[in-house]
């Protein structure tokens, strides 16, 4: 049953954004990132250290390195740990211009995140303008299979905002030692099992030229869903308590090397 109220849609989501917020607090959060790559950039102080809000810690990150605002790409069925842990830095969403987005972005908008409403298949010129305008401090986060899928499929979006802003793309991924998993009629939503270990992992930049056409951006898709999967493995290695795989070297994780043919993996 949907509900056509708004205000009543603002209060549920700002109801669901404080639950779920003190439901993250609960979790041990764990960032792993390159310098000046980071999500969480701006309010960590030292690597490693706990962070001010809640059970987090940062891992192999430079605070002192400069921070390069860039696109997150994350798939949607994670987007309660991405949305709902804190402390986030300057992190926007990019969110459809779907009724369901509205939801989003109200419990985003909640949590004190800012939301920039569009998509390259509606609103897509007024959100690069927007992400220009307005968002030149700010990194984006987006979920590239959204709002109706398929699932684990990136499409050009992101590809297309990159090319056309600028900003290179972090492949992100992240995994959890324990959760609940809700299904969905497209995809499904991963719940974190409070006190489990949650581990955010963010790759080696990628950077889109700036005159890709429609083949170009289809090819870098299929590059950055493998960079998102390495990310994923490495991320599910660590919540399971294996050593840091690390970063893929230059040589495994550079744009032309990333073979387009390379099966996806999901980490367990």
């Amino acid at each position: 049953m949907k509900i056509r109220n708004k205000t009543l849609n603002r209060l549920l989501a700002v109801f669901a954004a404080r639950l779920l917020t003190v439901w993250m607090r609960t979790c041990r959060v764990e960032a792993y990132s390159v310098a000046g790559a980071s999500p969480f950039a701006g309010r960590l102080g030292e690597p490693g250290r706990p962070a001010a809000c809640g059970r987090f810690r940062t891992v192999a990150h430079d605070p002192a390195a400069p921070h390069t605002y860039s696109f997150y790409p994350f798939w949607h069925e994670w987007i309660v740990p991405y949305v709902f842990v804190r402390p986030h830095a300057q992190m926007a969403g990019l969110i459809s211009q779907h009724r369901d987005g509205g939801y989003l972005a109200d419990a985003m908008t909640a949590v004190g995140l800012k939301t920039v409403r569009g998509s390259t298949s509606r609103g897509g010129a007024a959100a690069v303008k927007q992400i220009m305008d307005e968002c030149a401090d700010w990194d984006l986060g987006i979920t590239p299979d959204g709002p109706r899928g398929p699932r684990r499929e990136l499409k050009p979006g992101v590809a297309f905002l990159a090319s056309r802003t600028g900003r290179p793309i972090v492949p992100t991924a992240v995994a959890c030692s324990s959760a609940w998993v809700v299904k969905g009629s497209w995809t499904d939503l991963v719940l974190p099992k409070p006190f489990s270990r949650v581990v955010f992992c963010a790759g080696a930049p990628l950077t889109v030229p700036p005159d890709a056409d429609r083949n170009e951006l289809n090819a870098w898709c299929r590059r950055i869903e493998t960079a998102i999967a390495q990310q994923e493995s490495r991320a599910g290695v660590i919540a399971n308590g294996g050593a840091d795989p690390g970063i893929p070297t230059a040589a495994t994780s550079g744009a032309d090397a990333l073979d387009d043919s390379a099966p996806v993996r999901r980490a367990a």
